[in-house]
């Protein structure tokens, strides 16, 4: 933020600035082909995307008013100072108990797998 008097920098945000800025249109860019391959082994990959954009017209830049900010934290400390004067909290509702859960199955233990020989096949003769 230059005021011509001072340059103000921030990291990454100068507080106090306000920027006064519209948006002029939005939309999707042209379509981007990526093609990926490695030569030599048969590898391939296509894909494409169409980038969003947005167009924007940036007005004035302007230091924001305080009075605002000092409204607020006005109102949190007369809050915090008389606890008695904000709104009464609602008692919550009694919770009901929840179910009980099933009783968890028993796993048991796997037998081991067999295998079962596949009987040969006899052989053809031509005759």
């Amino acid at each position: 933020m230059d005021d011509g008097k001072k340059k103000t920098v921030g990291t990454p945000l100068v507080a106090g600035v306000s920027i006064d800025s519209k948006i002029i249109s939005q939309g999707r860019d042209r379509k981007v082909v990526v093609f990926k391959f490695k030569r030599r082994k048969g590898y391939q990959k296509k894909n494409t995307h169409r980038q969003d954009y947005s167009i924007l017209k940036v007005g004035k830049l302007g230091k924001v008013k305080k009075t605002a900010a000092t409204k607020k934290t006005s109102e949190k400390a007369d809050k915090e100072a008389n606890p008695k004067k904000s709104t009464p909290a609602k008692k919550a509702a009694p919770k009901k108990a929840a179910p009980k859960k099933a009783a968890a199955k028993k796993s048991s233990a796997k037998k081991p797998t067999v295998k079962k020989a596949t009987p040969a096949k006899p052989k053809e003769t031509k005759e």
